[in-house]
């Protein structure tokens, strides 16, 4: 994927702070933010300054996009593997909370795939915090459109690409 078009933030449908976030709130709002913005803009390692070293990061499905990832090395893997499925990618966040150690982003992502299929999903992250480190991801999307990856990625075998 092109660096400028991952690097692009996402449109925020909904205000990131709630006057009824407590500052410590407010602090994990932050921490996932800037972890989930080092992770678009490829920069893992700068993401990576937020996670624990044993971090646990789960991913839905059990196609490409479907994972079970202990630690950084596990994570960074994936993440350049996942990157390189779209040719464009337009993010928007349409739910974003937190409740104490708690922080729950919604998105919907419209963009393309490297053949130029159309791909539309929404995603459920849940980043759970001790102190200021995050020590759990879990990344809930509907399995059934991801299912688009792994044909995209059939097709491409079967053609030799």
């Amino acid at each position: 994927m092109d660096k400028a078009q991952l690097a692009k933030d996402a449109i925020f449908a909904v205000p990131i702070y709630q006057d009824r976030d407590s500052p410590q709130e407010r602090r994990n709002k932050d921490i996932v933010l800037e972890t989930w913005r080092a992770f678009w803009s490829d920069d893992v390692d700068r993401g990576f300054a937020n996670m624990a070293e044993d971090v646990h990061w789960w991913n839905s499905g059990q196609g490409p996009l479907g994972s079970n990832l202990h630690g950084h090395d596990e994570i960074r893997k994936a993440r350049k593997s996942e990157l390189d499925f779209f040719a464009d990618i337009e993010r928007t966040v349409i739910g974003f909370h937190a409740a104490g150690n708690t922080v729950i982003m919604e998105a919907r992502a419209k963009a393309h795939l490297l053949d130029g299929t159309p791909y539309r999903n929404e995603a459920c992250v849940v980043y759970e915090l001790e102190g200021e480190m995050i020590v759990r991801v879990r990344h809930y999307v509907d399995t059934k459109k991801a299912d688009a990856i792994a044909q995209m990625l059939d097709r491409r075998a079967q053609q030799g690409a």
